[in-house]
């Protein structure tokens, strides 16, 4: 946001102790790894990092760009609605809607 000149600082709003990029808002913003832990999935050092999760081999493989997206989406939904409007979404409701998403 800093970046944008929405922000006129660099620290997350929500974490004033941490400065706000993408690997804080999807891997180490506190909504984003409770998320990642129901998902089961280990977080990796930075977001570079998360179209590698997936055996080759694995048959999720093929499809896993698209539930990658949708995850990351839906983390930062769930980041403005608590940072703009103040509402603050359980983990489990943000997997209901990717899993909602994922129905159509």
């Amino acid at each position: 946001m800093h970046q944008k000149h929405i922000s006129p600082s660099s620290r997350c709003p929500r974490y004033n102790h941490d400065y706000e990029d993408t690997d804080h808002i999807f891997l180490r913003y506190p909504l984003a790894g409770r998320i990642w832990q129901r998902l089961r999935i280990a977080v990796p050092d930075c977001t570079d990092e998360l179209w590698d999760i997936h055996d080759p081999l694995s048959p999720m493989r093929p499809i896993w760009p698209f539930i990658l997206l949708l995850i990351l989406w839906k983390i930062w939904d769930a980041r403005n609605a608590k940072t703009f409007c103040f509402i603050d979404r359980h983990s489990a409701t943000s997997i209901r809607r990717m899993i909602a998403d994922l129905d159509l």
